[in-house]
């Protein structure tokens, strides 16, 4: 038998082989190398934010889709689910498989402060080709800037004041237009805007290629406002477009939910497919894996761990990581510098509360804080606007600045 003070033996010779099987596969994690030890000595507990737990079906899905993509198919996945099941962390994992098919990443995400219609599909654009150019590869640069004149043509200038950096790839001088100063009337607008949707749809057909095939990540989508709900809905339903994924996250419980809805029947209407995909809670094992990893605990000895964890978080994976930080913060999750192991009481942690919505968690990690400190979290926040994330970052920020 084998356990700590808690009471956790094992039962059963299986549940000893499991857990050195364990060991063996993932030494690293259960046998921490000495900067992690470093942080485990001052009692920091460690819970890497970008690990992905469980979701194997649902990232299978998504991996069948782009493996179609590499085949000159262009597809649509909608991820939906409540605030902290991890629907970003379930994209994220296109990343490597992408780079590994030489493929691009162009990443959007909407917040409800958002000014400008249809101002952060273009960002995310010139954010990418600005990249491109840093990056400095010529031969790239010179092939997309040949594929940008043979299917935009010289009407990509209407683009340019949308995404500056499109201006590195076109020979075309830009003509400024004197009547530019005037406002437009309202048939101008339309003309204008029908314009950019084509030309839009004209430059990701460029981007997209059968070497460099595209990833259109579009993250909180139910913040989106209607002129971007109509370029993601002409961009998707071009039929001209190959090797283009467009994957879009969005809240399902929202109540900017229903106009979303409304964008993916029209799409559907159009006979194209919409891949569905609704994230609910992690299965329990995964949170027992997580909670195992963080605590370098055999995976038989914290299931009872896990097992409170997962019913207090609802198994929300952003709840769980932010939740097993709060204990450690609390002290009821602490390191026992004797015999280099982390403690826990169940029974003090099994009347611990925690807050079930997103906004009665952010209040309460700020009222824990001292004035000072709330107003940095909030500057700090509002310097990176959408780019920041509306919890898991924020969530981050504060507990770090409770730990200053």
């Amino acid at each position: 038998n084998g356990g700590n003070e808690f009471g956790e033996v094992y039962d059963d010779m299986k549940d000893v082989l499991d857990d050195l099987k364990a060991a063996t596969n993932k030494c690293d994690i259960y046998f921490p190398a000495p900067s992690k030890a470093i942080s485990q000595s001052r009692n920091q507990l460690l819970v890497q934010r970008d690990v992905f737990y469980g979701r194997k079906s649902e990232l299978s899905m998504l991996m069948h889709s782009l493996n179609s993509v590499t085949r000159g198919i262009s597809l649509m996945t909608a991820v939906s689910g409540l605030a902290g099941m991890g629907k970003t962390t379930l994209v994220n994992q296109m990343e490597e498989p992408l780079k590994e098919r030489n493929g691009y990443l162009i990443r959007a995400k909407f917040d409800h402060n958002a000014r400008q219609p249809d101002s952060v599909i273009f960002s995310a654009i010139d954010l990418f080709l600005g990249n491109l150019v840093q990056d400095g590869d010529t031969y790239i640069l010179s092939c997309l800037k040949q594929r940008i004149d043979d299917i935009v043509g010289p009407c990509v200038n209407i683009l340019t004041k949308s995404i500056p950096n499109l201006d590195k790839f076109v020979d075309y001088t830009i003509v400024s237009d004197d009547d530019d100063e005037l406002p437009p009337t309202t048939r101008q607008q339309q003309r204008s805007q029908q314009s950019k949707l084509v030309l839009t749809c004209s430059l990701v057909r460029a981007l997209a290629n059968q070497k460099n095939p595209v990833v259109l990540l579009i993250d909180d989508l139910q913040w989106a406002d209607q002129t971007s709900l109509d370029l993601v809905q002409h961009i998707v339903s071009d039929r001209y477009i190959r090797y283009c994924f467009c994957i879009t996250c969005y809240r399902d419980d929202d109540k900017r939910t229903p106009p979303v809805t409304s964008m993916l029947n029209a799409v559907k209407g159009q006979g194209i497919s919409v891949q569905t995909i609704i994230l609910g809670p992690i299965e329990r094992e995964s949170v027992n894996t997580l909670i195992s990893e963080a605590l370098c605990l055999p995976p038989s000895l914290s299931r009872n761990f896990s097992g409170l964890v997962h019913s207090k978080t609802g198994g929300a994976a952003l709840f769980v990581i932010n939740f097993l930080q709060t204990l450690n913060k609390e002290g009821l999750i602490r390191l026992n510098l004797s015999t280099r192991r982390w403690e826990y009481d169940l029974s003090k942690i099994r009347m611990t509360e925690i807050p079930t919505d997103v906004v009665q968690y952010l209040t309460m990690q700020m009222t824990k804080l001292h004035q000072n400190n709330i107003q940095v979290a909030l500057k700090v926040a509002s310097c990176f606007g959408s780019q920041f994330g509306e919890f898991e970052s924020f969530s981050f920020l504060l507990l770090s600045l409770r730990r200053a």
